[in-house]
């Protein structure tokens, strides 16, 4: 049986803060979601964690590391070859 207390709570990993990685990542967040994130432009993530809140992560393996192996989800969303 599906605990339904866990999936209201998620950790999420998120890569790419672009137009469309940005939306969905600020829908995860008004959703309640923990996130942590991750974005190749640095300035474009201090300015995305700075309005949000979310924790910023220093690389896309760092995010993993960081976010453990417990129910953590991760997505990326990137047009970008350069992660």
């Amino acid at each position: 049986m599906l605990d339904i207390q866990v999936c209201l709570h998620l950790q999420v990993g998120f890569i790419g803060l672009g137009q469309m990685g940005s939306r969905m990542a600020r829908n995860l967040m008004h959703g309640g979601h923990d996130l942590l994130v991750y974005d190749s432009s640095s300035a474009r993530l201090r300015e995305f964690c700075k309005d949000t809140g979310a924790a910023s992560a220093s690389s896309p393996s760092g995010m993993a590391a960081e976010a453990g192996a417990g129910r953590s989800h991760h997505y990326s969303v990137s047009t970008s070859m350069n992660l």
